[in-house]
């Protein structure tokens, strides 16, 4: 047993010495083999040196019959190449005239199909244009139903003359309205301008204002009444007899020729020291109930008392179109600080009444002729008592509407 347990042991130490011999071995061989491939590449280098002198030594034996070889070959080779190009240029022209031909024989043949398809496509252009025209008027007849109703635009624009007619006037631009309804319009249909957009203009001025100009009317109208009533609220009963407008003519000619409507139409235009109008200032603060009042308020009220009271004016009823030639004038006149006197609207009634208006003028001068004949004849002291107590009664009622205001 003891033999055989020391016998392993010598044998892993032989393996060991092996091993490290091996290993010794093996580093020897490798620089022999090193050393053995450096020296190769030298020798066969001396070989290809020998190989490449040998050839070159080919090469120079007979340089006169090269040079005479190579000149013959590049006279073969010019030759060549000059034919190659007369032959392709005689080719290149073949095939231009023959390409020529091919398009004429193809432009000839397919002439009529060239002809069918320029008529198609005018015809393809017209069918489009018809067809578009179609589309234009079926989406103009939608738009049109989507415009409400009548209703809507007259009420629309009686809420916006309560609230705009106070800061434009009873006779507001046309522009400045248009902004003001379209500013409405945004906030109760959000995008509808816009929406429409060209077609917005057509449907506001062959609709929509229209509309708003009859409420527009009707507020004027309105108001002239106010004014009226007004007006003879503020002379009373003892200085300015009251008439209906429904009177017949012999009664508005009897009015006009009175003695208190031509006395009240001179108060019309008496100034105080800051050259304001103290009766019409009164009138129009009754009228409007309100302390601040624009200068176009004050125009309006002037325009409907004259119209009133005017004794060579043969009408008491307010036209729309007799008010808004006194109201532009009275009102260019109050903008420009210029005088209002009872002749400033002269031309507008001889424009107005034309040939009647001789008649009526030269009727109003004989009645005030004959008014003041009898004024001559009565009591000078008495006439002016009147006069006194008129105005007067006149700057107490105005008082009175000033301190209700305040």
């Amino acid at each position: 047993q003891s033999q055989n347990s020391q016998e392993p042991k010598n044998v892993a130490n032989t393996e060991i010495v092996v091993s490290e011999a091996d290993k010794i071995a093996a580093k020897l061989s490798a620089a022999k083999s090193t050393k053995a491939s450096l020296k190769q590449p030298r020798r066969s280098r001396q070989k290809n040196k020998k190989t490449d002198h040998q050839t070159q030594e080919v090469i120079i034996i007979e340089p006169n019959n090269t040079l005479e070889i190579c000149d013959t070959q590049d006279q073969h080779d010019s030759i060549d190449n000059s034919d190659k190009a007369a032959f392709t240029a005689l080719s290149n022209t073949a095939s231009d005239t023959s390409l020529i031909d091919g398009l004429k024989r193809s432009l000839e043949q397919n002439k009529e199909i060239f002809k069918a398809i320029h008529e198609t496509k005018v015809m393809h252009e017209s069918f489009q244009k018809e067809v578009q025209k179609k589309i234009d008027d079926i989406s103009e007849k939608i738009d049109q139903l989507m415009i409400p109703d009548d209703s809507y635009w007259k009420n629309l624009a009686s809420r916006i003359c309560k609230i705009q007619l106070l800061l434009l006037g009873l006779f507001p631009d046309d522009i400045e309205f248009k902004k003001c309804v379209e500013g409405t319009l945004e906030q109760e249909k959000p995008g509808y301008v816009e929406r429409h957009g060209s077609q917005w203009i057509h449907i506001y001025s062959g609709r929509i204002g229209p509309l708003c100009h009859e409420v527009i009317k009707a507020c004027r109208c309105d108001k002239a009444k106010d004014v009226r009533s007004a007006m003879f609220d503020i002379f009373g009963e003892k200085n300015l007899t009251r008439i209906n407008t429904s009177a017949g003519v012999d009664d508005i000619r009897t009015f006009k020729n009175s003695k208190k409507t031509k006395q009240a139409f001179k108060c019309l235009f008496k100034a105080d020291d800051d050259n304001n109008l103290p009766y019409v200032e009164a009138i129009k603060k009754k009228v409007w109930r309100k302390k601040n009042t624009t200068k176009k308020d004050t125009a309006f009220t002037l325009a409907v008392c004259k119209i009133v009271l005017n004794p060579k004016h043969p009408k008491i009823s307010v036209s729309d179109n007799a008010l808004h030639n006194r109201f532009n004038i009275y009102w260019s006149c109050i903008c420009n600080s210029e005088e209002i006197t009872s002749s400033t609207i002269k031309s507008i009634r001889q424009e107005e009444l034309g040939e009647n208006y001789l008649n009526t003028s030269e009727e109003s001068d004989g009645n005030e002729s004959s008014g003041d004949n009898l004024d001559n004849n009565e009591d000078s002291d008495n006439s002016n008592e009147d006069n006194d107590d008129m105005i007067n009664e006149n700057q107490k009622r105005s008082r009175e509407i000033n301190n209700i205001d305040n």
